[in-house]
């Protein structure tokens, strides 16, 4: 999935480094970035003091990434370290595909969902990779940091719990 025309609120684009300012809001918000250049690209968060927070997207080569931007801090910037062109499109939360904690759900990649309902006590999930390489999950409030559920190299089977609150899983995946 990645956001449709109509979802994005913001498309920033460029070729090479740069820092990108950003209107301040308080919520996690979807972030897709896809770069087209051979080398590096390095997207980060820069709070209102120009404090670096975790990296929003790493890739190496041309690709795409989904992940979260204000994942419990407010961003005044992305500063980007690129080696060719790349694209950034910031979309709400709502416009992405949604997920019931008690369904499964199958995919491959990167992948932003929306919890449907609300978490509104600790619940178990079950969470298989069957990839060679990381699997990072973690889930997030609607104005909490995420909580990292899964980050393993390899295969991986078993139960999570999924925090009172959440309301969004971020899975990063090179396997199904």
């Amino acid at each position: 999935w990645t956001p449709a025309a109509q979802e994005v609120l913001w498309t920033f684009s460029g070729t090479g480094s740069e820092t990108v300012p950003i209107d301040a809001f308080d919520e996690p918000m979807v972030f897709h970035a896809s770069h087209e250049g051979s080398g590096t690209f390095l997207a980060t968060g820069l709070g209102p003091d120009g404090d670096r927070r975790a990296p929003l997207a790493h890739l190496w080569g041309p690709g795409s990434t989904l992940g979260l931007l204000n994942d419990g801090y407010v961003a005044s910037a992305v500063e980007v370290e690129a080696e060719g062109p790349w694209t950034i499109e910031v979309a709400s939360p709502a416009s992405a595909p949604a997920w019931d904690p008690q369904a499964g759900i199958d995919g491959t990649g990167p992948a932003v969902l929306r919890i449907e309902g609300a978490v509104t006590e600790p619940t178990t999930v079950r969470i298989t990779h069957d990839g060679d390489s990381n699997v990072v999950v973690g889930a997030a409030g609607a104005r909490t940091s995420s909580s990292l559920l899964v980050n393993e190299i390899g295969a991986f089977d078993g139960p999570v719990v999924l925090p009172t609150g959440s309301r969004i899983l971020t899975v990063d995946a090179s396997g199904g």
